[in-house]
Formats: structure tokens, C-alpha cells, sequence
């Protein structure tokens, strides 16, 4: 079995996690956190380790604090640690895991899944972060028992995860679900990549400024409606929402 394209069916995972005792690493890469913990095939949480992801750090020192962070939650397993699933901020190359984050300006074109089969020595099935949270879902969450569904991230930014038919949608390019670079309006704000237009972030949402005195909003909280909208739409077909 094909690690690398078996764990996208819901129904069904690697046959390597299959044995009773085998465990599999998961790393969340985000710009605010990152997260690594050890689990087992039902999605029984062993180990959990979270620290905020460094600002400041060139794309070697953040790439040494990621694989820190999942030896730390990998410690005291041993050989029992079969395999890694990896998310990461988009956009990236899927599925040869060379991620360019939106709001992690260290990683450029670099080539995550690579470096992390060589540092950890562990297959690596890396995605979107969005992608893995809808597939976690499907599999242990909300949508478990559901063909179809839309995951939707608000965090430092918005993101999406599309399950369709018992699989994960990924389109040509492997970021069929980044729903958070949806334009809404052309006169709107500019993302953080200088090209597209955002509709919202997490930090925005919170916010507690008022409107155009936050550096991160300069946004109504009516565009940031109409673009949610916009997305079920998109989504479900329709043009009511």
C-alpha cells in the first residue's frame, strides 16, 4: 500500500498504522503555533507539545525548532513511531510537500516533506494544514460518517479543506481549498502575499479595534460577511448562502 496516497481515504489508513502498537507522529505548522503530538490509529492522543512558531528565525533555525518540537513529543516511543502526517500553511507544491507559506515568510519554495524524512527518518505524508484538519474530521470529528464535507480554518489566516466522496480534494495544484484567497472586493485589502484579496483572519475577527485603526482589519465586518457567504456559495452551489 502507497502511504503517500491511501491516507487520503477516510475509510481507510496506512496498513503501517494498522498494528496495535505502531503510533504516528502529527506536526501542525501555523504562523501563530506549532503543534506535534504522537497517536494511534483511532486518533488516541499519546503525547502533545505546542510553542508559538518564531517570527524572527531564517528558514533553517525554524526548520531545527519544528523537528526539536516533534522529537520532543516522539520522546519515550521509540521504534514504536512509524510514520509522520505533516500540515503546513499554503500555498504549496502537493504532493512533493515544497511549501511557500503565506504567513511564514522564512519558508520560500522549501522543501518540508524532504527534510523531514531525512532529519526524522520517518515516511512523511504532508499537506495543507486545512486539508489535514478536514480530513481529521471526516475520520474522528464532525463530519465522521458524512461522503462530503467543508472544513473551514480561522486562525492567522483562513483556510479550507475539501472532502468529496470519501476523499480529499486537492485540484491541480494540491490548494483546491484555500478558500481564504477568495476575492470579495477589488477595492478591498491586500493580502500579506501583495497579490489577492483577504476576506478575514482570526486576528480580525477578535479584533477589538475599531475599524480602520487596526493594522491587521482596515475591513467592515460586512465585507468579511459577504466573503464568508461568498465561500458557502462557491461551495454548495448556490447564490444564497
Amino acid at each position: 500500500m502507497d502511504l503517500y496516497s491511501a491516507a487520503e481515504d477516510v475509510q481507510r489508513l496506512p496498513s503501517v498504522v494498522l498494528d496495535d502498537q505502531s503510533l504516528v507522529l502529527g506536526i501542525d505548522i501555523g504562523g501563530t503555533k506549532t503543534a506535534a503530538g504522537v497517536v494511534e490509529a483511532d486518533g488516541h492522543a499519546h503525547s502533545f507539545c505546542v510553542e508559538p512558531t518564531p517570527h524572527d528565525a531564517d528558514a533553517d533555525t525554524l526548520f531545527a525548532f519544528v523537528v526539536a518540537l516533534a522529537e520532543r513529543a516522539c520522546d519515550g516511543f521509540g521504534d514504536r513511531v512509524v510514520a509522520a502526517g505533516v500540515g503546513c500553511g499554503g500555498p504549496m507544491i502537493y504532493p512533493d510537500g515544497i511549501v511557500s507559506p503565506l504567513f511564514i515568510p522564512a519558508w520560500r519554495s522549501f522543501p518540508l516533506r524532504a527534510r523531514l524524512a531525512s532529519a526524522l527518518a520517518l515516511p512523511i505524508k504532508l499537506d495543507n494544514d486545512a486539508n489535514a484538519f478536514a480530513l481529521g474530521e471526516a475520520m474522528f470529528g464532525a463530519g465522521r460518517g458524512a461522503r462530503s464535507m467543508l472544513g473551514m480554518i480561522v486562525s492567522t489566516g483562513v483556510g479550507g479543506g475539501i472532502v468529496a466522496d470519501g476523499r480529499v480534494f486537492h485540484g491541480a495544484t494540491g490548494n483546491a481549498g484555500h478558500i481564504g484567497h477568495a476575492i470579495v472586493s477589488a477595492e478591498g485589502p491586500r493580502c500579506s502575499c501583495g497579490e489577492l484579496i483577504q476576506i478575514s483572519t482570526g486576528r480580525c475577527i477578535r479584533c477589538d479595534f475599531p475599524v480602520g485603526e487596526c493594522s491587521h482589519c482596515h475591513q467592515p465586518g460586512s465585507l468579511r460577511g459577504d466573503g464568508l457567504c461568498g465561500i458557502c456559495s462557491m461551495v454548495l452551489g448556490t447564490e444564497d448562502a
